[in-house]
Parts: C-alpha cells; sequence; structure tokens
C-alpha cells in the first residue's frame, strides 16, 4: 500500500489524500488524518504516531 492517511478515531477512514475525517459519527471528526505507508492495512504506524494505542 503506497502513503495514505487513516483516521484513528472510531471509523478508521482512509484516504489517499490529506484531508479531515468528515465522518459524521467519528471521535475525531474534523480532525486531520494521520499519513501511513503500511503495507497490511493493520495502519499501526498511523495509531503509533497518533499515540492511540490501538496498534494491531
Amino acid at each position: 500500500m503506497d502513503q495514505h492517511y487513516v483516521c484513528t478515531g472510531s471509523c478508521n477512514m482512509v484516504s489517499d489524500h490529506e484531508k479531515n475525517c468528515d465522518s459524521e459519527d467519528c471521535t475525531h471528526k474534523g480532525q486531520p488524518l494521520v499519513a501511513c505507508s503500511c503495507t497490511d492495512g493493520n495502519h499501526d504506524e498511523a495509531h503509533k504516531r497518533a499515540g492511540t494505542g490501538l496498534e494491531v
């Protein structure tokens, strides 16, 4: 998986470009997605970067 951006809130949105989370019910709505370049789809890198403690 190439560089992508992940919401580290409750929705776990993934985007191929930088943007803010726009999921209505997300705990991080309006916050920027976190850059990630994982290849396994688990987004551990983004969660570690965000300090959410949700690493898989």
